[in-house]
Formats: C-alpha cells, structure tokens, sequence
C-alpha cells in the first residue's frame, strides 16, 4: 500500500515519466527525466534503514551493552 502510494505521489503511473528514463539516447539532447532514479534511490535508503532493525541483518555492528 505504501509503495502504491509513492508511486502514485511521485508521478510514477504515468507512461511518459517511464519512457522519459528508459530513452537513454535522451542524455545527449537533454530531455532524460532521471526522476525515477531518485524515487528508486530513495527506496533503497528506506529499505537499507529499515533493514538495521532485522536481527542477523545489519550491518554496522553495535556491540550489545552489558
């Protein structure tokens, strides 16, 4: 549902945003939306976070408080 949802808030349904940062051949003649790449970069911050709470899973280590 919240994936859903920030698809829908950063303007992702629609065809031309998708098409606009799938057409490479747009970096020459400056029309590449790279819009998607950020809202993929934001994901991957949210889910790295997110992970540090799933024991086994995290990766800056935090020695256990004794």
């Amino acid at each position: 549902m919240f994936f859903s949802l920030g698809l829908v808030v950063s303007q992702m349904t629609i065809s031309s945003k998708i098409y606009g940062f799938l057409n490479v051949k747009g970096l020459s003649d400056g029309t590449w939306d790279p819009t998607l790449a950020c809202v993929m970069g934001g994901g991957l911050v949210v889910s790295f976070a997110s992970y540090q709470f799933v024991k086994g899973f995290n990766v800056f280590k935090v020695s256990p408080h004794i």
